[in-house]
């Protein structure tokens, strides 16, 4: 071989010769405030390098910006520019963190609208209800569920709700195909508490049966119950827990809703504001029905009432049995002790039989709510709200005095409610079918 062939070899060699990459350690941010991005020069974020003694800039177009991020600092042999290379994973789970995916903050292609501030909305999200988290219901277990932290407004006023939790598992039908909804909801005190459904057919059962949503709560999610259920699910494959947080529930009147005109179908062309009906396949403008008679089609609830003469004691069935004649939700359970004894308190409950008075159950699955009279109250009635409200015809209802104070005398027990089973909903997409 020649010289001159030589050096063309030896000239070749060189120029596909790659150069060894320069790398150091270092961290993201600078410590006097803690900014890793720098505002004048999108796309590149503050590093410090060595012992944080060095400090500096580079190109960030791999990982997330996030302060004291250990990464790896140097030229890609690609372009010229000094930049970050990598994440230390090692050194940053040695420190008690989680692994950080090697992604660069990009949340400019995902804003909506395009050309709004930075966003230029080349990969928009498309988020559902059910990924917003605040105050979502979630499964903690096989029937436990628990709602996210969140804010609300209650009666008007704004409240930090925090995470709680309701184990499900007692209100699993235990007849063979029957199911149930279960309404979870916050009370006026911000509690989570929940409603019972009536037992149907698991066949048959539909966003009717579920239990409608009292004044001054706020609906959370219908959770579905069925026999034989081994956990409430929640995913892709079936889904148990029907988000109520942005469905529109209005007061039923006589069948009527008031209702925004945002969620009505395209007939007739309803203004917001507008008295609204269901007439089966779309919410349709309609007139109020009057007050006070003269064509009002509101139906009139006929209270359940019971009346116990003498010295009260405890006892299963008092005053008879009461049918109900019609479907009604109880607002409140009422009770009324002439003389409130001497010691001790007065405790009383009602229960249903939907089989002709074979088996009966009660209303007040939590005993803490039932109408309860100390001895030595300031007043003479007491009030309950049932877990289970809604009451169909043909129903049984009875009331056991579960405690009576001593010496106390006479009891009247009176159940408020609103005729009616209508429930309204928005006309969202939510995952069930009717």
């Amino acid at each position: 071989m020649s010289l001159d062939e030589i050096r063309r070899e030896f000239k070749k060699m060189l120029d596909e010769k790659q150069n060894v990459l320069f790398t150091v350690p270092g961290l993201l941010g600078r410590t006097s405030d803690r900014a890793v991005a720098i505002p004048t020069r999108p796309g590149y974020v503050y590093v410090r390098i060595g012992h944080e003694e060095t400090n500096g800039q580079a190109r960030n177009k791999r990982v997330p910006n996030r302060y004291d991020l250990p990464v790896i600092l140097g030229y890609d042999g690609i372009t010229e520019e000094f930049q970050v290379l990598a994440i230390r994973q090692e050194s940053y789970l040695a420190s008690g963190h989680n692994p950080v995916p090697e992604v660069p903050s990009h949340h400019e292609t995902h804003e909506y609208p395009p050309g709004v501030g930075e966003g230029d909305g080349s990969d928009l999200v498309y988020v559902a209800h059910r990924q917003i988290r605040g105050l979502r219901v979630y499964a903690t277990g096989a029937f436990t569920i628990a709602n996210e932290p969140g804010h609300c407004i209650i009666n008007g006023v704004p409240r930090w709700i925090v995470s709680q939790s309701l184990n499900l598992s007692s209100y699993v039908p235990t007849l063979a195909s029957q199911a149930r909804f279960v309404l979870v909801y916050l009370n006026n005190n911000g509690i989570l508490n929940l409603h019972l459904g009536n037992l149907v057919p698991a066949t048959t059962i539909k966003i009717s049966d579920a239990p409608t949503p009292l004044a001054g709560t706020v609906a959370l999610a219908w959770i579905l119950l069925y026999r034989g259920q081994t956990a409430i699910q929640d995913g892709r494959e079936e889904q148990n827990i029907y988000d109520l947080r942005y469905v529109n529930f209005s007061t039923s009147v006589g069948g009527h809703q008031i209702i925004s005109s945002s969620h009505t179908d395209a007939a007739g062309i309803p203004a917001a504001g507008d008295v609204l009906t269901f007439n089966g396949t779309y919410w349709i403008p309609a007139p109020i029905p009057p007050s006070g008679g003269g064509g009002g089609t509101q139906e009139i609830f006929i209270a359940p009432r019971w009346h116990v003469d003498g010295t009260l004691s405890a006892a299963v069935e008092v005053d008879g049995i009461w049918r109900a004649t019609q479907d009604f939700k109880i607002s409140a359970v009422w009770m009324y002790v002439r003389s409130l004894g001497t010691t001790s308190n007065t405790i009383i409950d009602i229960q249903r039989s939907q089989d002709g008075g074979n088996n009966w159950d009660t209303l007040f699955t939590n005993p803490a709510n039932r109408p309860t009279l100390a001895w030595n109250a300031s007043t003479h009635v007491a009030t309950g709200v049932p877990a289970l409200i809604q009451i169909q015809a043909g129903h049984l209802l009875r009331v056991e005095i579960i405690q009576a104070a001593a010496n106390s005398r006479c009891l009247d027990v009176q159940i408020s409610g609103i005729a009616g089973s209508d429930i309204s909903t928005s006309r969202l997409q939510l995952n069930w079918i009717e």
